[in-house]
């Protein structure tokens, strides 16, 4: 016998269903990333794939591709027209050979293929071959004009980074008064014009003799190139190898965190502290003792390496797993978290933050004429940037190394006010700025995939806090009797990660993947809902 459904039950239904309803679930971000990973470019469709094959089954057609023909060649001071011609009769070849081609060929080779040969006696003897459909063709060795495709932009790029701590000393002379200034500076210029860089290159390539010259088009994409046939065949070696490098990217992901330390911490993070691995110990500050969290993270193939002093790099590249290792020695907080792509060689950069404009020079001009004089002040505002800024520059090896030239920046402004008295009875106020600055620039080199750690970056505040009994603590005059007010100080480290991951083949994919693993843990399903209740007694 069944009996309804009590209040209660029905309550508890309801709130079950509309926290179903109406609580994020990241469904749609997970869709679009499921789509993403699903989607194949420049997929064909089966039907319009078989209508190109002419009804042929797909499994029927040969997947291998049909091997090159190779064969011995044997030359002794054979002259070059000869040769050519002796090449194509007895291999069944098409060469056409210039009636200017002149000179002995002397070759010993052994299971070539033609491709090969071809190369090879361009390269020694420096012929022009060039093939056009199944013919090659062979031009005498002379200065030859060819023009290349070079897909790039037409832009330069100038780039600066700069850290500088600049102040005064003082020194005695003979007067006994005389001051100096001193100060320490750091200039990082980066400056990219590829196609002026390209020219002079090429030009230093292949000289100027005999009517050598290099003619670059940036808005075309083109190079045309008057040389010799074997120095053409440098400039093509050339520009492939530019291109490639130059279009390799990398992905740069970093996290900007302040790490309020906790009692036992004022020296710092304890990074030797966190770096040993496997030990266990007890945290200052605390009670009881605890397993270290690197342990695990080594055990699993994991591990720091330290190339100075607070500069790190981590090999498993988990920013989670390193924040769990900071939450032991404070309260982690969260400060940006850029992420961007750039180019071989080419600075990124990020600014998240706030300008504004400040007092920097401040001068009086008089001007008096018969009756009265006035005087009119000169200012001059300059615009302070407050928030956070980095800018990294990466150098990608073949091996997928990446050295990297770093230099991030937090920077709080603040107001202060400043009182000029000029003449008898004038003053002024002037805002001027007052900033807290801490940055870094360093260079420093890691394996696609592992993470950099930056830290030393430590800051003091004081902080005060008032509390007082209700009421009585808001009678004027003796109300301060009721209140007390504490004033404390408080260290922060700043901890800059970066982690730089080269793009292959599969990078975006991966990269796909990888957030969508983190939807997965943000936003893990939801139970199922209940479908019936069900209540009562046999």
């Amino acid at each position: 016998m069944n009996f309804p459904i009590r209040p209660l039950a029905v309550a508890l239904l309801g709130a079950s269903l509309a926290a179903c309803v109406h609580a994020p679930d990241g469904s749609l971000p997970k869709a679009a990333l499921d789509e993403a990973l699903t989607m194949r470019p420049d997929a064909v469709p089966a039907a319009v794939e078989q209508e190109l094959l002419g009804g042929r089954s797909t499994a029927a057609a040969p997947s291998a591709e049909p091997r090159l023909r190779r064969f011995n060649i044997a030359a002794n001071d054979v002259e070059a027209a000869d040769f050519f011609n002796a090449l194509a009769s007895q291999h069944g070849f098409s060469i056409a050979v210039h009636p200017e081609v002149r000179g002995t060929i002397s070759l010993n080779l052994s299971q070539v293929s033609l491709a090969d040969t071809m190369a090879a006696i361009s390269r020694l003897y420096g012929y022009g071959i060039e093939q056009q459909g199944g013919v090659y063709q062979v031009y005498p060795n002379g200065v030859r004009t060819r023009t290349f495709s070079v897909n790039y932009l037409m832009l330069s790029r100038d780039g600066l980074s700069q850290t500088a701590i600049s102040g005064s000393s003082l020194s005695s002379g003979e007067d006994g008064n005389s001051a100096g200034n001193s100060s320490t500076r750091i200039n990082t210029e980066s400056s990219n014009d590829f196609w002026a860089d390209l020219e002079s290159a090429l030009g230093r390539l292949i000289g100027n003799e005999d009517g050598r010259v290099v003619v670059t088009n940036p808005q075309a994409g083109l190079v045309s190139v008057r040389a010799a046939p074997d120095e053409l065949a440098l400039v093509e070696d050339f520009l492939n190898r530019a291109e490639r490098q130059l279009k390799r990217q990398v992905i740069l992901e970093a996290r900007i965190i302040e790490v309020e330390l906790n009692d036992g911490y004022e020296q710092g993070i304890d990074w030797q502290h966190l770096s040993r691995g496997a030990d266990t110990g007890t945290v200052p500050g605390n009670s009881g003792n605890y397993l270290n969290p690197i342990a695990n993270l080594v055990s699993a193939g994991g591990s720091f390496q330290s190339y100075v002093d607070n500069v790190f790099t981590f090999s498993d590249g988990d920013f989670t797993s390193v924040i769990t290792l900071l939450k032991t020695q404070g309260e982690v907080n969260t400060l940006s978290n850029p992420r961007v792509t750039t180019s071989n060689n080419q600075k990124a950069v990020i600014k998240v933050g706030t300008d504004e404009y400040f007092v920097t020079d401040f001068s009086l001009t008089t001007t008096t004429n018969s009756a009265t004089s006035e005087t009119t002040p000169d200012i001059e505002l300059t615009p302070f940037f407050s928030g956070i800024s980095l800018d990294v520059t990466p150098q990608i090896a073949e091996d997928n190394k990446v050295l990297l030239h770093i230099h991030p920046s937090v920077s709080e402004v603040s107001d202060v006010t400043k009182i000029i008295q000029f003449g008898d009875s004038q003053a002024v106020a002037l805002p001027l700025a007052s900033s807290t600055i801490r940055e870094s620039d360093t260079i420093v080199e890691a394996r696609s995939g592992e993470m950099i750690i930056i830290g030393g970056l430590m800051q003091e505040k004081q902080s005060s806090s008032e509390t007082g009994l209700p009421i009585l603590s808001e009678i004027p005059v003796i109300g301060q009797l009721f209140k007390s007010q504490k004033i404390g100080n408080q260290k922060s480290e700043l901890v800059i990660m970066l982690r730089p991951v080269v793009v292959n083949e599969n990078t975006w994919q991966t990269e796909l993947q990888r957030s969508r693993d983190l939807l997965e843990k943000w936003y893990p399903p939801l139970p199922e809902p209940f479908t019936s209740l069900h209540s009562g007694i046999r």
